[in-house]
């Protein structure tokens, strides 16, 4: 029994009270803005795995501040300014998962087309490539670009991101995102299923060392 509560969805509902409760004031700010967003944070801090691919923009935690901006500017459904500033604060802050002592593992799969698409303008890009180069410095960090020449390939029907845990308690969760908000995925079959497609798009794409070459090319033809 729990707070003298037996019903299993109501301990559920305590438990999530509790938890946002010890929220930091940018993560209780990013909820406000995008009601969803704490619960993929909370993944994101606990996993010891994180597996995202991403066709058209650049990885959430591999972004720049800048390059977060214009993504939230360019939504039809136009947030105000204070709503853009609390989801880019917690977008940069995100990021301090990978600067633990005992990090995630992340491996990213970036479409080339996340790589040219020019968010923010040329300036903005360059700086944005210019970061993705810094941070696969880090060893436990894997970054790996899926070029256009690769055709039909197992990602073509959204980007997604797949977390694993460092206890068989806790079954992998697949976050897909979509217009209007994330779903989450949790049984085997669905999380299966994406690793699957990872796995594919892992084999696909060019190596750690070739995706560098890449992204420097697409960096040098900026200001061409």
């Amino acid at each position: 029994m729990f707070y003298d509560v037996d019903d299993p969805e109501h301990v559920d509902e305590l438990v999530a009270l509790a938890r946002r409760g010890r929220e930091p004031g940018w993560v209780q700010r990013a909820r406000a803005a995008r009601p969803s967003y704490s619960d993929f944070i909370g993944y994101e801090e606990t996993a010891d795995c994180i597996r995202s691919f991403q066709n058209t923009l650049v990885a959430g935690l591999l972004q720049t501040p800048d390059y977060a901006r214009a993504v939230l500017q360019a939504r039809p459904s136009a947030l105000c300014k204070e709503e853009v500033d609390a989801l880019v604060t917690a977008r940069i802050a995100r990021q301090e998962v990978l600067e633990r002592a005992d990090p995630p593992r992340l491996c990213v799969i970036q479409g080339e087309g996340a790589l040219r698409i020019q968010v923010g303008g040329a300036k903005v890009m360059a700086r944005q490539l210019d970061r993705l180069v810094e941070l696969v410095e880090n060893p436990r960090i894997e970054l790996q670009v899926l070029p256009d020449r690769a055709g039909a390939h197992a990602g073509l029907f959204e980007a997604f991101v797949l977390f694993s845990f460092p206890t068989p308690v806790f079954s992998d969760v697949v976050c897909v995102e979509h217009r209007t908000g994330t779903l989450y995925m949790e049984t085997p079959e669905e999380t299966n299923e994406y690793g699957l497609i990872f796995d594919s798009l892992r084999a696909t794409a060019l190596s750690p060392a070739d995706s560098l070459d890449m992204i420097a090319q697409v960096r040098q033809e900026l200001y061409r």
